[in-house]
């Protein structure tokens, strides 16, 4: 049982009292993307996404479910939609009024590169001083202690051309996650840790994916999705439904 307040439609919804009611952190609607690739678009989509939701995608096309992981990361603009963040209308079809909002996504996908012509340490340091406003010279602890997890500590010198494709995606992982972010997106978890065995990626994302931070990932293990999902986005024939795994 829950009570609302009465108030005046104007009244933004943060100055009601509502007791039982979860909130959305974002929320899209009557969202219409063009297809890519094979797949078959995206038709009159609703999502929403609230505090402690991890979501696995289960789709019939691939192409489908990375064209949503993209519309939510408001990398690409839909034909007709709205996109709410805690409420308040994003405006999509600007870049810098959009730029604020992008800050608060993670976006972790193989698609993600590197500044090829810097170091590794070079990278992190320039997300590391660019969100903690700072011009320190040095990683900051947190960062540190994402290279020791990820194992990539002594790579730090090299450049992304002299590092394999998994310490790369190790790398964009950890540039993600310094970015303290709202909500994280991760495509292919499993790609991202090198693992012989289940417990070893359980371990190392844990942490990530039992807190009250949102998650929406797609990933192809499914040990994996039945592990950490406490909800399901279905994408079928291009209509998006979200589900509650029991």
């Amino acid at each position: 049982m829950f009570s609302v307040l009465p108030c005046d439609k104007h009244i933004h919804i943060s100055s009601i009292l509502l007791i039982g009611i979860k909130l959305n952190l974002i929320e899209l609607s009557n969202y219409n993307l063009q297809p890519a690739n094979t797949g078959n678009g995206l038709i009159n989509m609703y999502f929403a996404l609230s505090q402690g939701d991890t979501c696995s995608i289960e789709a019939d096309s691939s192409d489908d479910a990375q064209l949503f992981l993209r519309a939510v990361a408001t990398l690409v603009r839909p034909e007709t939609g709205t996109y709410l963040y805690k409420e308040e209308k994003l405006v999509l079809y600007n870049y810098r009024k959009l730029l604020p909002f992008k800050k608060k996504i993670g976006y972790i996908t193989p698609s993600s590169a590197l500044l090829s012509n810097r170091t590794l340490r070079e990278n992190l340091l320039l997300i590391d001083n660019y969100y903690n406003n700072s011009l320190s010279r040095k990683l900051n602890e947190t960062t540190e202690e994402l290279c020791d997890m990820f194992k990539i500590t002594n790579k730090l010198e090299m450049r992304p051309t002299n590092l394999n494709q998994l310490e790369k995606l190790r790398a964009i992982t950890i540039r993600e996650l310094i970015k303290s972010p709202d909500f994280l997106i991760i495509e292919r978890p499993e790609d991202y840790i090198w693992h012989t065995s289940f417990d070893e990626i359980d371990e190392r994302l844990k942490s990530l994916l039992v807190g009250d931070k949102p998650v929406i990932f797609y990933s192809y293990d499914n040990d994996f999705t039945k592990k950490f999902s406490n909800k399901k986005i279905l994408i079928t024939g291009g209509h998006v439904t979200t589900v509650n795994n029991t």
